[in-house]
């Protein structure tokens, strides 16, 4: 039996179930330009015995034998094609024996049900994500216009992928993650005000977020974990300004920027060291005499507070985060308050919940 047509006339559900109903063996060819894909389904006796899908552009791309653990991979695969709602379809009937070393047979019914939860989902977020070739890109706003949010493991892996060139589909590549997936937290953080979807290839954010890439370099023999952007407390910093200059002029109501306080270059690419060397604690100094005494009372404290801020910060920026949660603490501790108490807070919590996630 030979059958060919377009997706949009006939459903892939109906195509699967049509030749599991006709018990018959082949292969299966799509081709969707749109998504710039091609895939084969290869049957045997109305099961699927085997699935792949390759880019249309890779001459190479044919189906290679499975064995018993792919099972998984077949069943992804297939689960992915069902989302397909455009593209050219052609089934070319093959030899009813079972192809040497087949060692892989899905029912279509089970996969059927699978691809309908997921439609069910896609129905609820097309709103905002209509389909898998949108490019998501951030938002054109300054940092310290987006409110402090409360982001999950798997959103952060997204926003470092995230250039304004890459669709979903290409997101979900370089993830290694399913498409639905992708898509449904891309659909979040547009509900969040972090990105909005492009027709195409755009400029990138003036702030970028930094590449998922060590800032440092790992020590010979050691691997080093990517580089992590940490929403917290901004810290504007001009040319002329100092350090602790950056760590006084603190608003509470906007986003840690990477490129403002020196962490990664205005590119988007991680410093290979630090920008503000490491300085030993500020010593207590006395007041000048001119001010009255109520007036010079925290100065010291204040100061060194700022300075164990600093050495803190300096070492989360080189992963050395036990050292850095050491500082925080020890400037909480000052009796004194603060402008940066709130974001010292807030960075022991990250830090913690950080440690949390990768030392279950």
């Amino acid at each position: 039996m030979s059958l060919d047509g377009r997706l949009r006339d006939l459903g892939l559900a109906e195509v699967l179930q049509l030749l599991a109903l006709s018990r018959k063996s082949g292969v299966l060819y799509l081709e969707a330009a749109l998504q710039g894909r091609n895939a084969a389904v290869q049957f045997q006796h109305g099961s699927v015995v085997n699935a792949g899908v390759w880019n249309a552009h890779d001459t190479s791309g044919a189906l290679h034998a499975r064995t018993a653990h792919e099972a998984r991979e077949v069943e992804a695969v297939m689960l992915d094609l069902l989302l397909w709602r455009d593209g050219a379809f052609r089934f070319a009937p093959a030899d009813e024996h079972a192809p040497a070393g087949a060692a892989i047979r899905l029912a279509i019914e089970p996969l059927l049900m699978e691809a309908a939860q997921r439609a069910e989902v896609w129905s609820r977020i097309e709103d905002r994500v209509p389909h898998s070739r949108v490019v998501p890109a951030f938002v054109d706003v300054e940092p310290q216009q987006l409110p402090l949010l409360r982001l999950a493991p798997a959103q952060w892996e997204i926003l470092t992928r995230v250039d304004g060139q890459r669709d979903l589909l290409m997101l979900a590549d370089s993830l290694g993650r399913n498409l639905l997936d992708v898509a449904e937290q891309v659909h979040g953080l547009i509900g969040a005000g972090l990105l909005a979807l492009r027709d195409g290839p755009v400029a990138p954010r003036r702030n970028p977020t930094p590449p998922a890439m060590a800032a440092i370099p790992a020590p010979e023999g050691r691997e080093i974990a990517g580089d992590l952007w940490i929403p917290t407390a901004v810290h504007t910093r001009h040319s002329s300004a100092t350090p602790d200059d950056a760590l006084l002029s603190h608003d509470e109501d906007s986003l840690f920027d990477p490129v403002e306080l020196g962490v990664i270059s205005p590119e988007g690419f991680p410093r290979r060291r630090t920008p503000w060397l490491a300085s030993p604690p500020v010593a207590s100094q006395a007041a000048e005499p001119s001010l009255p005494r109520g007036e010079t009372a925290g100065i010291a404290p204040r100061a060194e507070a700022i300075s164990l801020c600093r050495l803190g910060d300096e070492a989360a920026r080189r992963g050395d985060f036990a050292d850095a949660m050491t500082h925080w603490h020890a400037a909480l501790r000052v009796p004194e308050p603060f402008a940066d108490a709130d974001r010292v807070r807030e960075a022991i919590a990250l830090t913690a919940r950080l440690h949390a996630l990768l030392h279950p």
